[in-house]
């Protein structure tokens, strides 16, 4: 039982780290390619 509780946990660690990375990209993205090239 807390196997199963601790996957699904993790599953959705790892949507809301992606959401966030995605939010994080889209807000900053344009400012770090502008300092990249």
């Amino acid at each position: 039982m807390l196997a199963s509780r601790k996957k699904s946990g993790n599953r959705i660690l790892k949507k809301l780290e992606k959401a966030f990375w995605l939010a994080f990209q889209l807000s900053h993205g344009g400012k770090l390619y502008d300092n990249l090239y």
